[in-house]
């Protein structure tokens, strides 16, 4: 009965424009920053953290516009001076 749930996530899975990249050793998510020479980092207490974020937001399409980092991405790269 388990269903075809996901629970581990890699780059090939992600959907925001954003994500640049995922690290199992670290248990991180890097996203673009607020410029081309930043970038954001985002670092879990473990990897089944570091899944459930990445299976909430960045690997689904209706999700990553709910994703605080995009919301800030968006507002400051395309709304910003």
């Amino acid at each position: 009965m388990g269903g075809n749930k996901k629970v581990s996530w890699t780059d090939a899975d992600a959907q925001c424009p954003f994500f640049i990249s995922e690290y199992k050793r670290t248990a991180s998510v890097s996203c673009e920053g607020h410029d081309q020479d930043t970038r954001i980092s985002i670092r879990f207490k473990n990897l089944r953290a570091r899944d459930r974020f990445m299976g909430h937001y960045c690997c689904k399409v209706s999700g990553y516009r709910s994703c605080p980092y995009y919301s800030f991405l968006t507002m400051f790269k395309y709304n910003g001076d």
